[in-house]
């Protein structure tokens, strides 16, 4: 497995070196600088296998960088993990509405970075890639019921940052403290008829009905620690972190 790992600290990319070698993933590749790992990223031939960004960088942080790298061809599936040292949980929330899909917090212990790094990968490779859907880009002679998805298929929303998925979101649960826990508030949503939708849009129609459903998801809930995942078959995974608990208008 090819690992990037990517913090301006040294003391880090030298522990993670070591850390990886000894768990039997001795290619690493450490960059000081988001600028550096863009030009890794476009340069390199070869491509890594999973990304390791700390959030916490000057210049260019590792969500914008997190986010930038989801726009590159090559690394729209690859498992990224942040890291971040502190709980800060609107950072991690925007780390994940911007593609990463697992956290680790500093100083993190040694079997649960690696433990982490294998469950992204082996997730990522088992799971059905998600497609796509931008419902500003119209398909040429699209035809009405005619999709690359199946209707129980997880699907992704160009410029829906907080539709992430659905392993992405279990992630995120699975790390909550027992306190963050008893502050979160887990829902779902159901599209009805989502059958007939499918049925009678193209993929275009599909998505843009799909977005308009988030968006008012997101303004009914009101709430800035909003992140959803739609599962398939109309259902959409809704959890909302904080004190306060989401309120509908």
């Amino acid at each position: 497995m090819r690992l990037l790992a990517v913090d301006d600290d040294p003391v880090v990319l030298e522990l993670l070196t070591v850390v990886f070698g000894q768990d039997d993933m001795p290619d690493i590749t450490c960059a000081q600088s988001a600028d550096q790992a863009l030009t890794m990223l476009e340069e390199n031939d070869t491509r890594f296998d999973c990304l390791i960004l700390d959030i916490e960088m000057p210049g260019m942080n590792g969500i914008s960088l997190c986010r930038k790298i989801r726009t590159m061809p090559d690394y729209r599936e690859t498992p990224i993990l942040m890291l971040t040292s502190v709980r800060d949980r609107i950072k991690i929330e925007s780390a994940f509405a911007a593609g990463a899909n697992d956290y680790v917090t500093k100083p993190f212990d040694v079997k649960e970075i690696t433990t982490r790094i294998r469950v992204a990968k082996r997730m990522s490779e088992t799971t059905e890639s998600a497609p796509r859907l931008d419902p500003l880009l119209p398909v040429a002679d699209a035809t009405k019921g005619e999709h690359a998805f199946g209707i129980g298929c997880p699907v992704r929303l160009m410029h829906q940052e907080q539709l992430i998925l659905p392993f992405s979101l279990g992630n995120y649960l699975s790390q909550l403290s027992r306190q963050a826990l008893d502050e979160c508030c887990v829902f779902a949503i159901r599209i009805e008829e989502i059958e007939t939708l499918y049925n009678n849009c193209t993929s275009q129609e599909f998505a843009i009905a799909l977005g308009e459903v988030v968006d008012a998801i997101v303004e009914v809930v009101d709430h800035p620690n909003l992140l959803l995942a739609y599962e398939g078959k109309g259902i959409i995974l809704a959890i909302s972190q904080g004190l306060n608990r989401p309120i509908g208008r």
